[in-house]
């Protein structure tokens, strides 16, 4: 038998300001597609009302299949197997023959071209703002789904509920609902939620439809139960990467909208390095996709090129280096402290591996909330005001960097401040003692330089990195933090600890022995003798001070810096006090660096002359540019590699 020829469809080329639509006819063979290009800017023609589609390219894994087509001028084009199924539902609603216009990007760009895919990469934000409405294709329909989706409707006609934050309704947590909340969470953990590209496709556009099989949700209603999920009490569907998934979309969407509105045009919080942060845990088929997928919703997008013919870690080192080369500020590189490069990486250490796939945090880390203000962060839009002021972290005040690349080594001017001496416990870590020689009890009471509670306030304030609220902007309630943790520690001494979270307990544990300036944790909480102190008397902090849930009481922040930012208490030679990455070591330099908003931790490496960057540290009495008026303090040149 004679082997059948096949015709493929091949597309014509289209300009850089063009886009590709499509139309879909049902036929006796099939379904058929039409292709016509579109100028954005053509006034004498515009572009024709159409919809976007937001979907996954694989069914399973990360690599996309195919096997089978519709036909396109008579010839065949292949079409992902993960569109099949909204095909179907298509042909099921008779939209197949609505004349309806789409954009979907595997059919509408020519995947096999790298600069026309680039260019239409770089029209995503008015291609998916300029649709009149983009279809989230959530997948086929199970046997829970429509349920999930009826569920969803539901909690939106309830309306908004008053804050802040009070309990789900009481109806809602009737054993009859228990199914319904299940069902919603099976829903937030399909596919669709965990890729990079569905982000900016849901947050820019003008109207957004959900679609789970032949059921239909509104962005507003999906947002709506996702702030319900975010109550006390609701069956749990927040423990967990699948509430994440859906919960920063919203928040993205949510922080587009609001910067769309001119009061809040400077505010900070959309850079692609914030994106790309908190969007750490979504995953990609290509990893450079990792930041050009984010391009559209940053307000720096004209930072980061969009090339394919470039490696994936070249894409990463360009966009570090422009952003430095842009600003003038080094603060890009502290986000190499959680997005540290893998073994064998050919990336420097100081350029973040945005590869290494993390649950990461509205403000990851300090440098999310610097006075600079290139990072920024997406902390939530209700505590956002248009003037408001807040506290900001800035080591080398508001000194430009002074940098040279040379190859892969960043050079750079700051000062060493000391060296990491000793370490307290973390969740992963042991104690790493301090050289310091023990200072007796006697002693340290004619020591005039430090006091005990010294020592304890300057401990405290470093624990909570000076800071009452996990949004790093209200300064430390001093008074009443002391006292919580004074309290805290004794408990635990006087093996009184059987209602103090076991993170803290075990923390205090864990560290009590660290010498910190010579004398223990211990014996500088047993010597401080608070209780006696009448200008530290107790406070409403240690009325509440025992849950972790309450974010701006001492024991939520411990929480947040010790557990969640996995930080460890730093003792450095000269008694410097502060907060260390979970990667710092003993022998490691505490570093300002001219043009970062923050302290950093540099290592030595076995090239003489040549430092590695581990993170991003807090330096109790050098947040604030003190070092750069220190006389005794000396500038000198640093080589990162």
């Amino acid at each position: 038998m004679a082997e059948v020829e096949h015709h493929y469809f091949q597309y014509n080329p289209i300009e850089s300001a063009e886009i590709r639509l499509v139309q879909f006819h049902e036929t006796e063979n099939g379904i058929s597609g039409r292709f016509e290009t579109f100028l954005l800017d053509d006034e004498s023609r515009p572009v024709p009302a159409y919809r976007a589609l937001s979907y996954v390219w694989s069914l399973h894994g990360n690599i996309p299949t195919i096997s089978w087509s519709i036909t396109v001028d008579n010839k065949i084009l292949l079409v992902l197997d993960s569109l099949c199924p909204f095909f179907e539902v298509l042909k099921a609603k008779m939209h197949i023959l609505d004349c309806t216009w789409w954009w979907i990007d595997s059919l509408s760009v020519n995947q096999k071209d790298f600069p026309e895919k680039g260019n239409q990469v770089r029209l995503m934000s008015r291609i998916y703002k300029q649709a009149e409405e983009t279809v989230v294709w959530l997948g086929e329909r199970s046997d829970d789904s429509e349920d999930a989706m009826e569920f969803i409707n539901l909690l939106h006609r309830m309306g908004p509920i008053q804050l802040p934050y009070p309990e789900i309704p009481e109806e809602l947590k009737q054993p009859c609902f228990d199914s319904k909340w299940t069902a919603l969470k099976k829903i937030l953990e399909r596919k669709w939620w965990t890729r990079i590209w569905t982000i900016q496709e849901y947050a820019l556009s003008k109207r957004v439809s959900l679609w789970c099989g032949d059921r239909i949700v509104s962005r507003e209603a999906f947002s709506h139960s996702l702030e319900l999920l975010n109550r006390p009490h609701n069956k749990d569907v927040p423990d967990g990467p699948a509430f994440a998934n859906g919960w920063n979309r919203r928040r993205v969407q949510m922080w587009h909208t609001l910067k769309s509105q001119p009061e809040f045009r400077n505010l900070a919080g959309m850079s692609l390095a914030a994106l790309a942060a908190y969007c750490g845990n979504c995953d990609a088929t290509d990893d450079r996709d990792r930041l050009y997928a984010l391009r559209a919703i940053a307000t720096d997008y004209e930072l980061l090129e969009v090339d394919y013919t470039l490696s994936t870690e070249d894409v990463y080192l360009r966009f570090t280096q422009s952003f430095i080369s842009h600003h003038r500020s080094l603060d890009i590189i502290c986000l190499a402290h959680t997005y540290w490069q893998f073994e064998g990486s050919s990336l420097p250490s100081w350029v973040p591996d945005w590869r290494r796939k993390t649950y990461s945090l509205v403000i990851p880390q300090m440098i999310s909330q610097t006075s600079r203000g290139e990072i920024g962060n997406l902390r939530p839009t209700s505590i956002v005001k248009p003037s408001q002021i807040t506290m900001e972290y800035s080591a080398s005040g508001h000194i430009p960097a002074v940098f040279t690349f040379v190859g892969t080594t960043l050079i750079v001017q700051g000062i060493i401040l000391d060296v990491v001496d000793g370490l307290g416990t973390s969740e992963s870590s042991e104690l790493v003692q301090s050289s310091a020689p023990i200072i007796s009890s006697q002693e340290a009471s004619h020591n005039v330089e430090y006091s005990a509670l010294d020592s304890l306030k300057s401990i405290c304030n470093c624990i909570v990195l000076s800071r009452k609220d996990r949004y790093l902007q209200e300064p430390v309630p001093m008074k009443d933090f002391i006292w919580s943790f004074w309290v805290l520690c004794s408990d635990v001494r006087n093996n009184c600890a059987a209602d103090i979270h076991p993170t803290f307990v075990n923390w205090f544990n864990g560290s009590r022995h660290l010498l910190v300036r010579g004398a223990t944790l211990d014996s500088i909480v047993a010597q401080s003798a608070l209780s006696d102190d009448s200008s530290l008397s107790q406070g409403p902090e240690s009325l509440d001070g025992r849950s972790i849930q309450i974010q701006d009481s001492f024991l939520g922040r411990f929480y947040d810096t010790v557990i969640r930012m996995s930080r460890r208490l730093l003792v450095g030679e000269t008694g410097i006090l502060g907060m260390a990455p979970g990667r710092a070591k003993k022998g490691d330099y505490i570093c300002i660096l001219k043009g970062c908003s923050v302290p950093v931790i540099l290592r030595r490496t076995a090239d003489v002359g040549l430092y590695s960057f581990v993170g991003e540290c807090f330096v109790d009495g050098y947040m604030s540019g003190e070092a750069f008026h220190n006389p005794k303090l000396r500038e000198k040149s640093i080589s990162i590699c």
